[in-house]
């Protein structure tokens, strides 16, 4: 479940993007991921580049270097301090929590990774961190 801070909200947004692609499969993950979105695109404006970086990060979420960018955003416009920010990417981490485990993953990095409900067959995930919950909690 999300409890504030940079890195996991990182993680909570990664985690919804296998769902994304078919909103029939999790619609509530998708819902609640826009509207995520949507909060950071009236706070800080369509083109601010924290939305940039958003959306280039979706076109590649596995890529460290569209990671960072949008970290440094995220960290720079405050948004893990941002107290709806963090209501609505706590609702996108239930709304995870209740769909269960996402396609596979091929490779997750991150400074911490929180894995719920997952499996893993010769897929490296690479954290400084690394939490492995299985059931709900």
């Amino acid at each position: 479940m999300y409890h504030g801070g940079m890195d996991t909200l990182i993680t909570t947004l990664l985690a919804a993007i296998p769902y994304l692609a078919d909103k029939a499969a999790a619609p509530l993950v998708k819902d609640a991921y826009d509207k995520v979105k949507l909060v950071i695109k009236d706070r800080f404006g369509r083109d601010h580049q924290v939305n940039k970086a958003l959306q280039d990060w979706e076109a590649n979420p596995n890529s460290p270097g569209r990671q960072m960018v949008l970290q440094e955003m995220v960290d720079q416009t405050s948004l893990a301090l941002d107290a709806e920010i963090v209501r609505l990417v706590g609702e996108l981490g239930r709304a995870l929590q209740q769909v269960g485990p996402a396609a596979p993953v091929n490779q997750v990095q991150g400074e911490t990774v929180n894995i719920i409900n997952a499996t893993t067959v010769n897929n490296p995930v690479m954290a400084k961190t690394v939490t492995i919950h299985h059931g709900h909690g």
